[in-house]
């Protein structure tokens, strides 16, 4: 649940304010819009990454992926302002799409994985409660810092931050007993 909250928060942040956050790092407008664009993009294909490394690599290395880009995607625009990259403005807004997009699949999955099909309707309404919060908070509180410090910056060391609080949550998920249903 925390962990859905920390990468949609961030995420839905970001698409909330990626244009005037691009713009602030110094790019032009067109790749302000195309970084927007590329994190839409990538919010799709990240749901189709998230469904073969699910099947493929298993909960934990799943997770820990989606949590490594969210985490690379905000420290390189942090570091953005250190140097001025078009490429790396986009780049870490496709990282964090791929992120974000992988979310929605995790929950779906973890839910299957962890709590059956029995009661799946109400269990996964359940999990994705954190989009409730996370559609206010992550835009609200790039927002506010923004308007608060002038910088996005603190908001990107913010979520970096929260994505390391995230890799420590997913070590901490104990993988369910074998279930019969």
């Amino acid at each position: 649940w925390a962990i859905r909250l920390i990468i949609v928060a961030g995420g839905i942040g970001l698409i909330g304010h990626a244009v005037p956050a691009a713009l602030e790092l110094g790019v032009s407008y067109e790749t302000a819009v195309l970084s927007l664009g590329i994190l839409s993009f990538a919010n799709a294909f990240g749901r189709m990454l998230c469904g073969l490394s699910w099947e493929y690599m298993g909960f934990r290395k799943t997770m820990l992926l989606s949590s490594v880009l969210f985490i690379a995607a905000f420290f390189i625009l942090s570091a953005a302002y250190s140097f001025s990259s078009s490429f790396a403005v986009v780049f870490a807004c496709g990282l964090c799409g791929l992120s974000y997009g992988s979310v929605n699949l995790i929950g779906v999955s973890f839910t299957r994985d962890f709590f059956g099909m029995k009661y799946f309707s109400e269990n996964y309404g359940l999990v994705t409660t954190p989009m409730l919060l996370s559609s206010f908070i992550g835009p609200y509180l790039m927002g506010e810092i923004k308007m608060s410090t002038q910088y996005y910056y603190y908001s990107f060391a913010i979520f970096v931050f929260l994505g390391l609080l995230s890799l420590i949550l997913v070590m901490l998920i104990k993988k369910p007993a074998a279930r019969q249903e």
